[in-house]
């Protein structure tokens, strides 16, 4: 497996600046892999968000560049959470290519606009909001309120609100009432995180299906 799958996607965007573009996400995904590995959490994190910001400028440019940027970004999220993978590095890059066996890339809706684009994969967005709902139901005295944190795909706590994210672990992913869910990033382990970020709306839902 190498990382040559890019060549198979046409973009608006000129070969060699494209190409360009294609290493320096290559770049940040192997920088995101030896922080991991390293243990330096928030310098994970932050590579996470750079990639978030990478695809947010490919899209609607470039809808290969914008998947590929998109499928790393999954793919360190799911690890992120789930944490049941030894080889981390041969784990991402079988996820990252896995849609693209078979499958030919389809540009985005004209109607979907970068709000409504997900940085986490469905199925475990969908993942997070059971185990959320399920803490809510089981505690009626909160009345199905609040905002519900999981960390490595478990129940970390609970909050009123969404706010303090240095009293949390980078890499948390709080789930409000309605089912959106929000990262935290930055900071470290021994200061917590330093912001949450917007990962999943319900709107999301609409512009995957």
């Amino acid at each position: 497996m190498t990382w040559d799958l890019h060549n198979h996607f046409p973009g608006l965007i000129a070969p060699d600046l494209r190409e360009q573009k294609f290493q320096e996400i290559r770049v940040v995904v192997t920088g995101a892999l030896d922080f991991y590995k390293s243990g330096q959490w928030e310098l994970y994190c932050d590579s996470i968000t750079k990639l978030l910001g990478m695809a947010a400028a490919f899209s609607g440019l470039d809808d290969g560049l914008y998947n590929y940027t998109m499928d790393w970004v999954n793919a360190l999220s799911r690890f992120t959470l789930q944490h049941t993978v030894v080889d981390f590095e041969a784990w991402a890059l079988g996820q990252a290519f896995k849609p693209f066996q078979g499958l030919t890339i389809k540009p985005a809706p004209e109607h979907a606009s970068k709000a409504t684009q997900s940085p986490v994969d469905p199925a475990l967005a969908a993942q997070n909001r059971q185990l959320a709902s399920k803490y809510l139901d089981e505690r009626p005295q909160l009345q199905g309120r609040g905002v519900v944190v999981l960390f490595q795909g478990q129940v970390s706590g609970w909050m009123n609100e969404l706010r303090s994210p240095e009293e949390w672990e980078p890499c948390c992913i709080a789930v409000d009432r309605r089912g959106n869910q929000y990262l935290a990033i930055g900071g470290d382990s021994y200061h917590g995180a330093t912001a949450w970020n917007w990962v999943w709306t319900v709107k999301s839902e609409g512009a995957a299906a």
